[in-house]
């Protein structure tokens, strides 16, 4: 059973990536998806992400096109988040850094069909998320 924790108005109609942002201010460990809701009433789930309770969470992540997009990256400010994209086999093959509540794009368009994981560091703090190309 989900309850709906808070609600982001679209920005209308566009051929362009639109990234969105909202802060749930939950200090407990959840279970999130994201509810997008077009403009003709058909309803998009996004898949279940764990976020653990720590220093460093990430608020939302949405697949885009050929892109995962990571908004509200939640750190110490002015702190770096080093990112890395491993595959099921465990070989990194992409990685990088974000700041704090920057909104980060991974590009997945050179990565072939399959599950991945996005693990996402801040200092003592970890957030893995797992998601398929």
């Amino acid at each position: 059973m989900y309850t709906t924790v808070g609600r982001v108005a679209a920005a209308g109609n566009s051929s362009l990536v639109q990234s969105y942002h909202y802060t749930d201010n939950n200090t407990a460990t959840a279970y999130y998806r994201i509810c997008e809701v077009d403009a003709d009433g058909t309803k998009t789930y996004s898949e279940v992400v764990l976020v653990k309770s720590t220093n460093a969470t990430a608020t939302t992540f949405q697949q885009s096109g050929s892109n995962l997009v990571v908004s509200g990256i939640n750190a110490p400010a002015g702190s770096n988040v080093e990112y890395m994209v491993y595959n099921s086999g465990g070989a990194v093959l992409q990685h990088g850094r974000a700041v704090a509540g920057a909104t980060l794009i991974v590009n997945m368009a050179g990565l072939p069909k399959g599950v991945y994981i996005l693990n996402m560091v801040s200092g003592a703090n970890q957030i893995a998320h797992r998601f398929m190309n």
